[in-house]
């Protein structure tokens, strides 16, 4: 768990930069519903 919380500070960081930045590139931030999963293994459906 510690380890995934790492992540999860990493990508709000990371939308945090992008935001003041680039505020009109949404298509760069992390999506919530993706920091709220835990991680799996990717599959076909991914791509």
């Amino acid at each position: 768990m510690r380890v995934w919380d790492k992540y999860v500070w990493t990508a709000n960081y990371h939308n945090y930069f992008c935001s003041i930045h680039f505020p009109k590139e949404k298509e760069l931030e992390i999506s919530r519903k993706d920091l709220l999963s835990w991680p799996r293994q990717i599959s076909n459906q991914d791509t």
